[in-house]
Formats: structure tokens, C-alpha cells, sequence
């Protein structure tokens, strides 16, 4: 199974990380700056572990997220993918926050997944949301379309 890992550095820190993600697993694909966005470095790979030895051993890495679920960029479909990552990780959260980041041209806007995904949280799962303090924080990250 082919994993999506994010990985999110300084600006201008994306070769560097690349370079040193390739090093650590000779069987992903690597690519800084995806579709030209600045700060990422977008990585496939089947290895289960190497999210975890990115964020040990790649220190450009600022954050290292994997994809739990792919979508077109679309508001309805990546709510419905939200709230399908939420039923399996937030059992026994107390709170929640929807955290999520646009990059490239949408017919929506950040705030406007935000308040589907959330929605659809609690009315499914009947978490409550705390912005400021949550227990869980669901990052959704959409890349052009």
C-alpha cells in the first residue's frame, strides 16, 4: 500500500529535506515543492515507519503528516473524508479542531471546510469543538485539486 506523507519545512529548506528523505527510504518517490508550492516536500512511499524516522532523524522537517485519506478538492468530498478520519481517530476525544490549509485556485474557501468538517464531526461522532485547547486536531491539507 502506497502511504502520502506531507512534510512541511522552512521556506527554502524543501532540496535539503528531499535529499535527506531520499537517503532514508530508497523506495519512495520524493518531490520538493510540489506543483510548486513552497515549504512542502511530498513523499510516497509503502514503508509503514517512515513518518516516524522523518520526524526522528530530518530536522528541516517542521511537521510530518500522513495521509489517512486522498480526495478531488472538492468541499463536499473532502468533509466526507474528514469525518471518515474522524470516526477512526477520535474515539475518546474530548475535543476537537479542524485545522485546514488551501493551496492553489477553490470555489471555497478555508472557513468554509472548516465549518462542513466540523459539522459533520459532531453531528457523527458528538465531539465537541474547543478551538483554542483541543484534545485532537484533524489537519486537512488540500494540494491544487
Amino acid at each position: 500500500m502506497v502511504r502520502l506523507i506531507l512534510v512541511k519545512t522552512p521556506l527554502g529548506m524543501e532540496n535539503i529535506a528531499a535529499s535527506r528523505i531520499a537517503e532514508l527510504a530508497g523506495d519512495a518517490e520524493v518531490e520538493a515543492k510540489p506543483y510548486g508550492f513552497p515549504g512542502l516536500v511530498l513523499v510516497k512511499s509503502s514503508s509503514k515507519e517512515l513518518a516516524s524516522k522523518i520526524r526522528g532523524e530530518v530536522v528541516e522537517a517542521e511537521k510530518v503528516l500522513v495521509a489517512e485519506e486522498v480526495v478531488p478538492a472538492e468541499l463536499d468530498s473532502i468533509a466526507e473524508a474528514a469525518a471518515k478520519v474522524a470516526k477512526k481517530l477520535l474515539p475518546g476525544a474530548k475535543s476537537f479542531a479542524v485545522k485546514p490549509v488551501r493551496r492553489g485556485s477553490h470555489s471555497f474557501t478555508s472557513i468554509d471546510v472548516n465549518v462542513q468538517a466540523r459539522h459533520l464531526f459532531t453531528a457523527e461522532i458528538g465531539v465537541p469543538v474547543h478551538l483554542k485547547n483541543p484534545d485532537k486536531v484533524v489537519f486537512v491539507e488540500i494540494l491544487r485539486d
